[in-house]
């Protein structure tokens, strides 16, 4: 996305992190790895699914094993935070030679809500047989779902004067929350909402809000919204952005910076 991209003359780096640790067994003197053991294990910790109108139905995870003789089955455990939502086969078999083998997580789409936070844990054996008592390798799987009925709305160009970048961004809308959306406008992971009610009136329900990018000491970079107003004769928005940062307990604000734009080219949606 635009991370590390348009912070132009400014040291920058993103926030964005997303870290998984692995828990690992504290190590018994005379306990040792079993050489027999079939080393399986995820190649990732985990995923976050977004659910929305064109969303598969189903969730396909790789598990793979260390040694590869001989067919077997491995039992599975599935464990969620809701009940009716996700479903899973309570075993895998993996043929002689097979190193790699695919869980296959289902969901049931009409019984899932808008805006409502789902999990689910696919975990291997907690065995020695099946799984390596030491490393760093995952043994437990974990999605986090959200659903979702954000849609394309119009394809524009957003101008941003404190980054000096413009760059093309849809704008989307969610008819539940009667909400658009720029998603990752100035990083991955933050997105900008707001409310508008196709004339000239727009407003947000935030009083600050997060960019997403880190400014040397400085820290985070948020934005404050003034009086935010659209021209329906040249479709643009306007948003006269407030650029602050917080040191030492205080905010302070970036002065003499201009408005950003946002100007819609192209309506991909109209009917709401």
């Amino acid at each position: 996305m635009k991370a590390n991209k348009y912070f132009s003359g400014l040291f920058c780096s993103a926030l964005i992190s997303f870290a998984v640790g692995c828990s690992e067994d504290a190590y018994v003197p005379g306990e040792p790895e079993n050489e027999n053991s079939l080393g399986l294990y995820f190649g990732e910790s985990g995923m976050e699914y977004i659910v929305g109108a064109s969303s598969e139905s189903t969730i396909e995870i790789p598990v793979f094993r260390t040694k590869s003789e001989e067919k077997v089955t491995v039992p599975l455990t599935l464990s969620v935070s809701a009940d009716g939502i996700f479903s899973a086969p309570e075993s895998i078999t993996f043929e002689d030679g097979q190193t790699e083998q695919v869980i296959v997580v289902s969901l049931t789409m009409e019984n899932i809500e808008f805006w409502k936070n789902y999990t689910c844990s696919v975990d291997l054996p907690h065995d020695s047989q099946y799984t390596f008592i030491y490393g760093d390798k995952p043994t437990s799987f974990k999605i986090e779902m959200t659903k979702e009925d954000y849609v394309p709305y119009a394809s524009g160009v957003y101008n941003s004067s404190f980054f000096e970048q413009a760059w093309p961004q849809v704008l989307e809308y969610s008819p539940s929350l009667k909400k658009y959306r720029f998603s990752d406008l100035w990083t991955e992971g933050y997105d900008l909402t707001f409310q508008w009610d196709g004339e000239q009136k727009v407003a947000v329900d935030w009083s600050t809000l997060a960019t997403g990018y880190v400014y040397g000491d400085y820290g985070m970079i948020y934005v404050a919204s003034g009086m935010i107003t659209y021209d329906k004769e040249t479709k643009t928005f306007t948003f006269p952005w407030q650029w602050l940062f917080t040191m030492d307990g205080s905010t302070y604000q970036f002065t003499g910076v201009p408005a950003d734009t946002y100007v819609m080219s192209e309506t991909v949606k109209t009917e709401l």
